[in-house]
């Protein structure tokens, strides 16, 4: 499968470029395509998620301040992903704010991510983490 022929691609270094270049303020064009990358390097190697958590607090920037709607939703989609299995990291990056923000103005399908990924970040709260709750 798709895993296979991709078991020799570079993640652990092509992550930190692809944060960087998801910071690109001024070129929206490049933060989506960067977007995207991280998206779907998850979806074609799953075990790749546990570099593109590092990407977590520059996912939830592109929701806490929307240049790019589709910049914002590519994010989210990234962080649904990622939240399957490292829900704590965003819950403790703010993810739970940064999530339900904006969420008016997002499409149907980004509610449902933005909706999932504050569920799976609940399921995950312990009884001692009440100040996340607080931003």
């Amino acid at each position: 499968g798709i895993e296979e022929s991709l078991a020799g691609f570079p993640v652990r270094q092509s992550e930190p470029l692809l944060i960087y270049l998801l910071s690109a303020e001024d070129n929206m064009h490049l933060m989506l395509q960067a977007c995207r990358a991280l998206t779907y390097i998850m979806e074609s190697l799953p075990r790749s998620a546990s570099y593109v958590v590092e990407a977590v607090p520059h996912l939830l920037l592109k929701l806490k301040s929307i240049q790019c709607m589709d910049v914002a939703e590519q994010a989210l989609a990234a962080l649904d992903m990622l939240s399957k299995k490292h829900a704590k990291s965003i819950l403790h990056s703010g993810g739970l704010s940064a999530c339900l923000c904006f969420i008016d103005f997002f499409s149907l399908n980004a509610q449902r991510s933005a909706l999932n990924i504050t569920a799976i970040c609940c399921q995950v709260v312990t009884s001692n983490a009440g100040h996340l709750f607080m931003e």
